[in-house]
Order: C-alpha cells, then structure tokens, then sequence
C-alpha cells in the first residue's frame, strides 16, 4: 500500500522535469515554495475519487501537519471515515447538479397556474402574467372575457367553448392546439406566436367567433380557420403563411339582401396561403405578399390590393370585378382565367405587362 509522507520540514520541492502537461499534474518550479505548510500531494487529474477522499481524511480527520517523522497508511484509516465522506461528497455533487440543470420542460420565467388560482383571478383584476397555462388546468366553457394575458404560455391540446371576447394577448405563446366554438370577438392580439417552429405546426380555429379582433406583430403560419366568424378582422404585420381558411367568413348580413364584407391587412405576408372559396369581397390588403397563394374561386370584387406583390398567385376563377390593384406587381395574372374583371384598376406602368400575357403587344405611338 502506498504511503503518504508528512514530514515536518518544508514541504519538497518538485523538480521541473517532473511536471510535464502530458503526465497531468500541477506544475510546481523548484524555486517555488508553497504558501503554507499543510502536507500537500500533486495528484493527477484522474485521481480515483476513493483516493482523493482518502486523502481528505487523512488530512483533516486525523490531524494537523504531522510531527517529524510520523508517516501514515492508508489501511490505517477507518472504513466509516471514508463512507461518510464520500455520502458528503456525493450530496454535495447532488445539490450542484440540481442548480445548474432545470428540470425538463419546465420554463422558470412562467409560473404554472392552479384550478383554484385561475378561478380567483377570474373573480378579481383577471390579469395573468408570466403565467403559464399547462394541462394541468382546463379553460372549456370558462368566462375568459376582458381578461389580460401578458407574457403567458398556453400548452392546452384543446379549449372548447371559452368566452375570450375583448381579452388581450401580448407577448404570448400559444402551443399548437384545438380552439373549438371559442369565443374572441373584439379580442387584441399583439406580438404573440401561434406556431411552433420546432414542429411545424400551428393552431386550429374551428367554429370560432373571430369578429373584430385586432392582430399586429403575430405569427398565424401555418394555422386553419374552419368556418370561422372573421368579419372585421384586422392585422398588421403579421404573417399567415401556409394558413387555410377553409370555409370562413368575412361577411355580415345586415339584412336578407344586404351582405357586407370587411377586413383589413396591412404588410402582412400570405405565402402559400389558402383562399379557396372565400369571399373577399371589399377587403383591403395594402403592402402584403401574395407568394404561390391560392385565389381559387375568390371573390374579390370592390378589393383593394394596393402596393402588394403577386407573383405566381393562383387566379383560377377569381372575379377581380372593380378591384385596385394599383402600384402592386401582377406578373402571372392572366385574364383569361378570371371569372370577371370589369373595371379593374390598374397603373399605367402595369398595362403592358398585364396585355401581354393576353398576347397583346404594346407599342409606342
């Protein structure tokens, strides 16, 4: 058994030579002294831990630097003495690891909400922040209305019948899942995600009540709206790329015969979005970007689409009928293949390029 001198002269001075980065140890120049006088021991990184805590038991449970002469083995030393210092070593190591690695998917900024505390908050000032929103509670059928969501995570696989009229959304993330017959009329959403980039999902409105809600700063991709209420929906800079809006509505009926139709967009982006059917009949989209979107059987009659880019929309069948399309980029639209175009507004400088595609050459005079 190897042996662990303590003497009491001036600890020994370890040669140049005999500390070389490749044999791992601590460097210690043969005109150096140590600072004190504890027994001191150059160990190699890779110490076996039984050693090191051998070592530390020698060294404090047995006593202070030794006397001369007095020399120490390690089977001398107590087996219990070991034991408890390598449970304290272990605990020790424990409580590090549990500081520096947070449990798995748990988000320390947002404080998981209770039943009973949602139920509270409700009943007063029924503001939520930095709050997290888990399967743990359920929000079916709640009366959410004029609530404010600040900063919130919704991780809900489905909320049926919720009541979000006039509520806010700011700064929020909302995990892909099922919004069915929920209520949003009048509800605001600023700065908030309905998509997870790590899946590529987004969420699902069906038979939702989406009149007036008023969007800016939000990413939709990937979304659907299925036969959702949308009539005065407005957003701003927002991105609703890969949506569908499979058999939603941007009407109101005032009466028997009178229908109207309104929304407004502004410097959105609808790239691969699906319109298929819907009727947009006096919407506005100003400044947005229209990229291998889908305007099957749309109508589009009395639209205003100024400043908006449309290259490679799909027109099959889209009625244009009193349409502004001044001061955006029509390559690809043909009409030919338009159910209707009269009075359609163009620019100027858009005349030569939407007459060719019909084969009509333009000549200067």
């Amino acid at each position: 058994m190897a042996e662990l001198e303590m003497l009491a002269d001036p600890p020994g001075r370890i040669p140049d030579q005999a500390a070389r980065p490749h044999h791992r140890m601590e460097r210690v120049h043969a005109d150096e002294y140590p600072l004190d006088l504890e027994p001191r021991l150059v160990q190699a990184a890779s110490e076996p831990l039984d050693d090191i805590l051998q070592r530390h038991v020698a060294q404090t449970a047995l006593g202070q630097p030794s006397v001369e002469g007095r020399r120490i083995h390690r089977h001398e030393l107590r087996t219990s003495d070991t034991r408890r210092a390598k449970d304290s070593y272990n605990r020790s190591e424990d409580r590090t690891y549990s500081k520096v690695t947070p449990m798995a998917n748990t988000d320390p900024t947002h404080k998981p909400v209770r039943q009973d505390e949602l139920n509270t908050a409700l009943e007063t000032n029924r503001l939520f922040d930095a709050v997290a929103f888990t399967p743990a509670v359920t929000l079916d059928e709640l009366d959410l209305a004029e609530c404010r969501f600040i900063n919130c995570v919704f991780d809900l696989s489905s909320v049926r019948g919720a009541d979000f009229s006039g509520a806010l959304f700011k700064g929020c993330r909302i995990s892909p899942g099922r919004f069915a017959s929920c209520k949003l009329a009048g509800a605001r959403v600023h700065d908030s995600s309905f998509f997870d980039a790590d899946r590529k999902k987004g969420c699902t409105f069906a038979f939702c009540d989406l009149r007036g809600v008023e969007a800016e700063k939000c990413n939709f991709a990937v979304n659907s709206f299925e036969r959702c209420d949308m009539y005065d929906f407005g957003a701003r800079e927002c991105s609703f790329r890969g949506v569908r809006f499979h058999g939603s509505t941007f009407t109101k009926a005032i009466s028997k015969r009178v229908i109207v139709t309104r929304a407004r967009f502004e410097a959105c982006n609808f790239a691969f979005t699906d319109f298929s059917g819907v009727s947009l009949e006096s919407c506005e989209f100003r400044t947005c970007r229209f990229l291998d979107t889908a305007l099957f059987d749309v109508n589009l009659t009395d639209a205003v689409l100024r400043d908006c880019s449309l290259e490679k929309a799909e027109w099959e069948r889209a009625n244009l009928t009193r349409a502004d399309l001044r001061g955006s980029t029509i390559s690809g639209l043909n009409l030919a293949v338009l159910s209707g175009y009269a009075g359609l507004m163009i620019g100027e400088s858009q005349q030569t390029e939407l007459l060719e595609r019909l084969g009509v050459s333009v000549n200067p005079d």
